[in-house]
């Protein structure tokens, strides 16, 4: 207030909680389609949310290991699912995707293979296909 103006609130009030319910509902929704278990995927949503977001130029994303041990899956799957929802700077996640474009990202078809990917090892999303055919 030093400066004649009020901090940002982080209070979004009754109808941006609204919104972010939905939006977690939404994300929620995306993996039990895929074949995740109803309270499983709500775990995974909420893990994924308190991952560390400071960016670290020597991986894609930070903080998958220990998101493999919070939600006690193996490593391959934790690191697909912090993708699938969260992305990258380049191909954002379901997460973001949802914020800007609404439930209509859950129709593409990347974000569909990436999801799906986070259930069965040997289907690689369309990102891992394009990192090895740049190889």
């Amino acid at each position: 207030m030093a400066d004649g103006h009020e901090p940002a609130s982080a209070d979004y009030g009754p109808v941006g909680e609204v919104v972010w319910r939905e939006l977690l509902a939404s994300a929620d929704h995306a993996l039990v389609e895929v074949g995740w278990p109803p309270d499983e995927a709500a775990r995974i949503v909420d893990a994924v949310l308190c991952m560390p977001t400071t960016p670290d130029s020597r991986c894609t994303i930070v903080g998958w290991r220990l998101l493999a041990v919070d939600l006690e899956v193996p490593p391959w799957q934790a690191r697909r699912l912090a993708l699938a929802l969260r992305g990258t700077a380049s191909a954002p996640g379901v997460l973001p995707l949802l914020v800007t474009d609404g439930e209509s990202a859950l129709c593409d078809e990347r974000v569909r293979n990436a999801l799906l990917a986070t259930r069965d090892r040997s289907r690689t999303s369309d990102a891992g296909r394009e990192r090895r055919r740049a190889a």
